[in-house]
């Protein structure tokens, strides 16, 4: 089974390795993830603004057959891109319902950590956002956990919740 984690530096496990992704196949990955099913030209021109069309649309092209030469092959669809329905992801769209998920990973780091995008404005402020959002739900979780931790009589674990 492959599993892709986005929190922390972004990577990949599947059966055989760990790839850890690089900055373009990881925001694809957690646009993706968190966005869902996205076109090829929406996808392009978040990651290339700058580039015509006709080349962002290449570049997605090439992107797509290195992940899947690299044995990454998460990433199906034609016009509209969607990450594989067996694929197990540490960030979802809809993780704001799903609070425990949210809380195992309060420590594991940011969305796309060591990544950055200031050729790609757009991207760059999708990502800020994604990011802040995350942080919010985090927070939550745990104020979440510290106070049925607390009701329940568990100070000893709440107090380093909160």
């Amino acid at each position: 089974m492959h599993a892709l984690f986005l929190l922390g530096p972004p990577r990949l496990t599947t059966p055989v390795a760990t790839l850890r992704l690089e900055r373009r196949p990881a925001a694809v990955c957690a646009w993706l993830a968190i966005e869902g099913p996205t076109s090829r030209q929406r996808l392009a021109g978040l990651l290339w603004p700058d580039s015509g069309d006709i080349a962002a649309r290449a570049n997605l092209r090439q992107l797509l057959r290195r992940l899947r030469a690299a044995g990454a092959d998460v990433v199906e669809g034609g016009s509209v891109l969607a990450l594989r329905s067996d694929l197990s992801v540490d960030v979802l769209r809809g993780s704001a319902v799903d609070l425990p998920p949210v809380l195992e990973g309060a420590d594991r780091g940011d969305l796309l950590e060591g990544c950055d995008y200031d050729d790609a404005p757009d991207l760059a402020d999708w990502l800020a956002a994604a990011r802040e959002d995350l942080q919010r739900l985090r927070l939550r979780a745990l104020d979440s956990e510290a106070d049925r931790l607390e009701r329940a009589g568990a100070l000893a674990q709440a107090l380093p919740l909160a």
